[in-house]
């Protein structure tokens, strides 16, 4: 579970990092 929480926390962050890059 834990590691299954680490993975779906990783991919949040870069869709968001992402999103943050399209829209400063």
């Amino acid at each position: 579970c834990g590691s299954r929480v680490a993975m779906v926390s990783t991919q949040l962050a870069v869709l968001f990092s992402r999103c943050r890059l399209l829209q400063p």
